[in-house]
């Protein structure tokens, strides 16, 4: 008696349709409960993970009603359509899940936030962390939003949409693994290394949180010294730079002004945005490492922005304003060009809050771009006001000036000492030399760094 037996475990494929789409409505649910659609950036990876969450639930949910009103000869039929479709889709699954993986590598980039070995993990623990990221919520809302992304943690990815392939395969009769995310060695202090173990192992988020705070004031910036801007709402831990007042040669006056305006700065005391101008490779910028180096055991931490990204000013002001810890926030050579750009950066540095203080560099000391100007007409001296209005904003000028004839030989003789060196008239000879054959066109400190390695 011939017996047909049965291709498929049908009971199995149940299972596999309820194991997948219950976490995933049960997430999604709870995104959407949050208002998390509306507040993260497009270009956020918990966006990206929503629209694709939501592309394999739709997809789960019309194989499924085909399995339940057709049986599973249908299914299969559909599957086998849907794999080759599907991959050759602009929007599709295959597609999607690109998305997400080049939405981590933006978010990892240009400085890797590795707190995971996992990406995805990475970027939510990164959320779970960052005390910026409840500030605006009640206390219950806190609780809930981490516990979501507590339970986003918990769910592999990758397992996901490789439990979905292998329900493809059904039909499909073909094997295609995603391709995977990718792997990090994580680098943390040791404080914020323990908690997100302890996360990852599926301790109580709340009250691990609560705790950390406490002891480390605004979670992910109590845990660092120094901060990279990465974006308007993404900082990164940066190592301190190796860097003191004794590295430095040449600047005692700008540097007992700027210590005695941090004294009063970290004291809680009314201190004054600073602008540090000169010729470039003048230890402007080396003046503030110096400054963190000094004054990170008191509590001071550096953010440091890049010139060319004031529009991000705002954001960071908010994000700052809100912690407990007080912050110096480096602009590393400002220039404006455009007037509507002049006009917003007066009005955003009458809002600095109180627990940040502006440094900045810039190789002039008028900061907007000049314009020829004919101060006999009364229009003009009023756009002349105009740009000289931003200067004001800074009360404390300090210039730079490049070093010449005798300060340039001290401060040969300064980088000879430190490379143990004897500071010969031959060795002086061979700078000079130095910095003509590489068109050092004004020998300065940096130039004195290269020609001596340090």
């Amino acid at each position: 008696m011939n017996r047909k037996t049965p291709l498929f475990d049908q009971a199995a494929v149940d299972d596999l349709f309820a194991g997948l789409l219950a976490p995933l409505g049960a997430s999604l649910d709870e995104y959407h409960r949050l208002g998390l659609g509306s507040s993260l950036d497009p270009a956020s990876p918990l966006r990206q993970w929503a629209d694709l969450a939501r592309t394999w639930e739709q997809e789960l949910l019309v194989q499924w009603k085909i399995r339940q009103d057709q049986g599973m000869e249908a299914l299969t039929s559909y599957q086998r359509r849907w794999l080759h479709q599907n991959l050759r889709a602009e929007n599709g699954v295959f597609a999607q899940w690109a998305g997400l993986q080049q939405a981590l590598a933006r978010w990892h980039q240009p400085v890797g936030r590795a707190w995971a070995a996992q990406p995805w993990q990475s970027c939510l623990l990164w959320h779970l962390v960052d005390a910026a990221s409840y500030q605006a919520l009640s206390p219950q809302a806190g609780q809930a939003l981490a516990a979501f992304l507590q339970s986003l943690l918990a769910q592999d990815l990758e397992h996901q949409f490789t439990s979905l392939l292998n329900l493809v395969e059904l039909g499909a009769q073909r094997r295609l693994d995603p391709p995977v995310l990718g792997q990090f060695s994580p680098s943390l202090p040791p404080a914020l290394a323990d908690l997100c173990q302890t996360l990852l192992a599926g301790g109580e988020a709340w009250p691990l949180l609560q705790t950390y705070w406490q002891a480390h004031a605004s979670g992910f910036l109590g845990a660092g010294q120094r901060f990279l801007a990465l974006t308007k709402t993404h900082l990164q831990i940066a190592p301190l730079a190796n860097i003191s007042f004794a590295d430095l040669q040449g600047i005692d006056e700008q540097a007992t002004t700027l210590r005695q305006n941090l004294t009063r700065f970290i004291c809680g005391k009314p201190a004054r945005h600073c602008l540090l101008w000169g010729d470039r490779g003048t230890g402007k910028t080396s003046t503030v490492h110096a400054l963190l180096q000094e004054f990170a055991p008191q509590g001071l931490k550096l953010v440091e922005l890049e010139g060319s990204r004031l529009a991000w000013l705002p954001a960071l002001f908010a994000r700052l304003g809100a912690a407990r810890e007080r912050f110096v926030l480096l602009v590393d050579e400002i220039q404006l060009t455009e007037e509507p750009e002049l006009a917003r950066m007066k009005t955003w540095l009458d809002r600095v809050p109180p627990n940040l203080l502006l440094l900045a560099t810039s190789n002039k000391k008028d900061l907007a771009a000049p314009a020829t100007l004919e101060q006999l007409y009364p229009w003009q001296r009023q756009l002349l006001d105009a740009q000289r209005a931003l200067d004001d904003r800074f009360a404390l000028k300090l210039h730079y000036p490049l070093p010449q004839f005798d300060s340039l030989k001290d401060l040969f003789r300064f980088f000879a000492q430190r490379a143990q060196q004897e500071p010969t008239e031959q060795l002086w000879l061979s700078f000079c030399q130095f910095a003509l054959l590489h068109d050092h066109d004004h020998p300065n400190g940096r130039t004195l760094a290269q020609f001596f390695g340090v």
